[in-house]
């Protein structure tokens, strides 16, 4: 399996994911024009806690546009080197999985959630680099994720009609090159560039709804974990109870059960207002 983008904050985290993993093996790593060819694991700027990923010692970090071996694809490239880069490798026979914006709202492209929509990848049989085997394949935004996981359940038995969503965004969504110390020491950032038209849209895509979604972002001085305050109105009467019924009754689908990196309980009701911390 091959990385792109993989010296940055979320191509780190796939190579830790991709440690020990049952099934893939990391065997490409593609960085800039600037570190190719150095190694991997003396080259990144390790930025997510302990050593880097087990395996990544001696193995070469490749330019941008090199000629990949591996089947399968991470991308954590921004969208504008994203754009291209991850059509040209889907036509070369590759499959692709995107974490960049760009193409999560082509109509071919499935935007999946595992325990959300696990079905929706079927839709890489109808892209049309499909017959060279490529595919691809996009994750959607990181508040979209808990967002959609909290939603579906309460959409599947009561629809929503609307939904009003106000963010808090820790710093890890900003990547390495985020906001400084002095930008955000005892502040409250009331804006992130190109985030609040992306929720809405993503949101109704993986729920295959219409709801009318408003949004307010803010980036706030918490290292990881964002939190999101949602209010719902809802198309059938539900009580308290009931919407908490819901969530608690919440199933993954059977694919994301058997995945082996699956979550036993992707949502955890807690009872403290604290919790979040």
């Amino acid at each position: 399996m091959a990385v792109l983008g993989a010296t940055g904050l979320v191509g780190q985290r796939l190579v830790r994911m991709l440690e020990g993993h049952p099934f893939f093996r990391l065997a490409e790593v593609v960085g800039s024009e600037r570190r190719a060819g150095l190694d991997y694991a003396e080259a990144t700027p390790w930025a997510i806690g302990g050593d880097p990923a087990a395996g990544t010692s001696g193995l070469g970090l490749l330019p941008p546009g090199a000629p990949l071996r591996s089947r399968v694809v991470l991308s954590a490239l921004p969208s504008a080197p994203a754009k291209e880069t991850e059509l040209s490798l889907a036509h070369a026979g590759h499959a692709v999985c995107t974490n960049a914006s760009v193409h999560r709202l082509r109509p071919d492209t499935p935007l999946v959630i595992p325990e959300v929509n696990a079905a929706a990848i079927a839709g890489v049989a109808t892209q049309p680099w499909s017959k060279a085997g490529g595919a691809l394949v996009a994750n959607p935004n990181c508040v979209v994720v808990a967002l959609a996981m909290a939603l579906a359940p309460i959409e599947r038995a009561f629809g929503i009609e609307s939904a009003t969503v106000v963010t808090l965004q820790a710093l890890s969504g900003a990547g390495l090159s985020g906001l400084n110390a002095v930008e955000v020491a005892g502040n409250v950032v009331p804006w992130i560039r190109g985030e609040e038209e992306k929720i809405g849209p993503e949101l109704n895509k993986i729920l295959e709804t219409d709801i009318d979604v408003a949004v307010a972002v803010n980036r706030v001085p918490v290292l990881d974990g964002h939190t999101a305050h949602v209010f719902c109105k809802l198309r059938s009467p539900a009580s308290r109870l009931d919407a908490v019924q819901a969530l608690q009754d919440f199933c993954p689908s059977d694919t994301a059960a058997a995945l082996p990196t699956r979550v036993l309980a992707p949502m955890v009701m807690a009872p403290s207002t604290f919790a979040p911390a």
